[in-house]
Formats: C-alpha cells, structure tokens, sequence
C-alpha cells in the first residue's frame, strides 16, 4: 500500500469537502495507515490569471493555510509527517510568483491545468478543446517549469486527454 499522498487540497479552494477541516485530512491519513502527507492546495495567485469560482484560495488565505499546517506538523509529530505545498500551474512570466510560493512551502506540485493560447487566452483541460500546437505548449511549459526548478512533483500529467476526442500523433508525442 502506498503509505503517503501529496495532493490533498482543501475547503480554501472551493471544490473540495467544504465541510473537512484540515485535521480532519490528517486524522483521516493516520486512520489509513498513511505516514506522509503533503497539503497542496491550488495555489493562490498573485496576479489573478484563473479567473474561475471554486478553483484556488486567495491570496489573503496563505498565511491561515501555511500557519495551520505548521500548527498541525507540531501536533501530529510522530504520527504522520505532514508538509505544506501548493498545487502550482506554469505560465511564462510567473516564474518569480512560482519560486515565491516554492520558498514558503516544503513541496510544489505541477498540475498544469491550462495554457495559453496564440493570443494568450488562457485555455483550461476539461472546458476547451485544445489543438495540437496547445499540446505541444502543455508539455512545452512542464518542461520549462522543471528546468526553472519550480515542481518537486508532476501531477496528473495526463490531464491534457481530459477533452481530447482522439489519440493522435500529437497525442503520443506528449
């Protein structure tokens, strides 16, 4: 059994359990048997680029978030390992924003969501259709998130498929 998960989110994003408290993830994690645990909340922008309801906390929720995780790492030690972290996406021109966050937290996660278009409309998995030149562009900015350092971790790295109608070319070039 894998003992750890690293991609916990919570009530601050808003399409979580609104109703779980964050001790309530880890005495859940205990309960399970995990020994590691990461919050990775979808991380609060500081330039709004996500413009969705329901998606990340905001920006003024950081510091209740990263003091209430330190506060359960206190109580909770020798029980669960527990650590802090967002759930990041990659954008040009947000690498600073990103190693801000990173500095903050022990653990960032990749989960890239979306990209921006030739006009740089942002383009979201599961809500648009992509062509294959934003394919390209999805694994194009997993790439250069990882040589800036940013994820300590790629998630869903299939997400891309979420819409896609076919498997083609472009598809297993990813």
């Amino acid at each position: 059994m894998q003992e750890f998960n690293y991609h916990s989110h919570t009530y601050r994003c808003g399409h979580a359990d609104l109703d779980f408290t964050d001790e309530e993830y880890v005495e859940a994690y205990i309960k399970m048997g995990f020994k590691r645990m990461a919050f990775t909340d979808h991380c609060p922008e500081k330039n709004k680029i996500d413009k969705r309801n329901d998606m990340r906390m905001e920006y003024s929720q950081r510091k209740e978030y990263l003091e209430s995780i330190q506060s359960l790492k206190e109580k909770y030690a020798g029980q669960i390992e527990i650590q802090s972290g967002y759930e990041v996406e990659y954008l040009p021109g947000e690498e600073e924003n990103l190693k801000e966050l990173k500095a903050e937290t022990d653990k960032l996660i990749l989960g890239q969501h979306f990209v921006y278009d030739d006009n740089k409309n942002l383009k979201i998995h599961g809500k648009d259709d992509f062509s294959d030149k934003e394919l390209l562009r999805h694994a194009e900015y997993i790439e250069q998130a990882m040589k800036c350092g940013i994820p300590d971790i790629i998630a869903h790295p299939d997400i891309y498929m979420l819409k896609r109608k076919e498997f083609g070319e472009s598809s297993i070039s990813m």
